[in-house]
C-alpha cells in the first residue's frame, strides 16, 4: 500500500513538473530565438567607434577604430593590426531591448583584450575594451559607435 501510494505522489509530481516546464520552455524558447536572431543581424556589420581611454581626463587622445562582425565572429581593425584574431562573441537580450555582446581575445604579441558592447534602443553601441599587454600593463577604454 505505502509502495502504490508513493509511486502515485511521484507519478503526481512528475506530471506537474513536466506541465511546468511545458509552459515555461516558449518563453525561454522565444527568448532564444531573438537572441539568435539579433546576433544574426550583426552579421556583417561595420561600426566606427570612437575608444577614450578611462584615465587621463580630458587630456585624454581619442582613438578612432572599426569594430566588424563577420561569420559569427568579432574584430577590431586596431586590434588586428596589433595580432588579434576574430572570435566568437556571446549575446545577451536585456528587457528593453539592448543587445549585450562580449567577447575576448588574444595575441601572442600584445597579450588579451575583453570587449562588452551594449546597442540600446537608440542604435548606439556603447562598451568598455579592457586590455592586458603582455608585461601585464591594464589599459581600459569606454567606446561609443559614431555611426550606426
Amino acid at each position: 500500500m505505502k509502495k502504490i501510494f508513493l509511486m502515485t505522489v511521484v507519478l503526481f509530481v512528475m506530471v506537474n513538473l513536466n506541465s511546468i516546464f511545458a509552459e515555461v520552455s516558449p518563453g525561454i524558447s522565444k527568448k532564444l530565438e531573438i537572441i539568435a536572431q539579433k546576433k544574426q543581424e550583426l552579421d556583417g556589420k561595420k561600426w566606427e567607434i570612437e575608444l577614450k581611454p578611462m584615465e587621463g581626463g580630458a587630456k585624454a587622445k581619442v582613438e578612432k577604430d572599426v569594430i566588424i562582425f563577420s561569420e559569427g565572429k568579432v574584430s577590431s581593425q586596431n586590434l588586428a593590426k596589433l595580432g588579434f584574431s576574430p572570435t566568437n562573441f556571446s549575446v545577451r537580450l536585456e528587457e528593453d531591448g539592448t543587445i549585450i555582446w562580449e567577447t575576448m581575445q588574444t595575441s601572442e604579441k600584445a597579450g588579451m583584450a575583453f570587449w562588452r558592447g551594449d546597442i540600446g534602443p537608440d542604435g548606439v553601441m556603447r562598451g568598455v575594451l579592457s586590455r592586458r599587454d603582455t608585461k601585464g600593463n591594464i589599459y581600459d577604454y569606454n567606446f561609443v559607435s559614431i555611426n550606426k
